[in-house]
This record gives structure tokens, sequence and C-alpha cells, in this order.
């Protein structure tokens, strides 16, 4: 039995898709960020373009590593993402996730 929807079934997701479109969102993300990192450890966060991954970009975060050392902060935090959170995440630092929450398994590989 499949989780779809009401009313969504499986022909009609495949079907919006364009040809040759990986379907696995964490595997459309990460070819995303490789294209945008190119030679470079990290790219900047002007280099991220939220419409470019318009469908992905609601589960998305970026963290601001460079001066946040030990501890980066929340800089952008998608919309299915953020209603997880009491209050404003953006701004937050990584140490200020519960340590209990499911969010915090997406954090722990930071390192």
């Amino acid at each position: 039995m499949e989780n779809n929807p009401e009313g969504l079934d499986r022909a009609v997701i495949q079907k919006d898709m364009p040809q040759g479109m990986e379907r696995r969102l964490v595997l459309r993300l990460l070819g995303y960020w490789r294209d945008l990192r190119g030679d470079e450890g990290y790219p900047t966060f002007a280099d991220v373009d939220p419409a470019a991954i318009a469908d992905i970009w609601p589960h998305c975060f970026v963290l601001e590593t460079v001066g946040t050392e030990g501890d980066p902060v929340f800089r952008a935090v998608g919309d299915e993402i953020a209603k997880h959170f009491p209050g404003v995440i953006v701004g937050c630092r990584v140490s200020d996730i519960d340590k209990k929450s499911l969010f915090s398994v997406t954090i722990d590989y930071l390192d």
C-alpha cells in the first residue's frame, strides 16, 4: 500500500517530472550542491538559488560556517523544516537545537 496524498498516485508524480530527472530529493539536492561547489569546499550563500530547487527548498536549510567554526548558524530554513521548531530558527546556532529532536539527526554528521 502506498502512502501518497489523497488523490495523487505514482503515475501522476512520474508524469510531471522531466525525462531522466532523478526522483529522489536527497540525490537531486546532492547533485545541486556538488554543481554549486565545483572545486571549492563550500559554495557561498549567494550561490544558492532557491528557485533552482523550488520543490526541494522547503525541506532544506543552509548553515553559515565561516566565522562560526565549531557552532554554525542557520542562515536559511525551508518552511517544512521551520514548522517543526517553536519560534524562529534563522540566526540560531546548531548548539541551540534540542539533541533529542529528530532534526538533530540531520546535523549529527556536520563535522
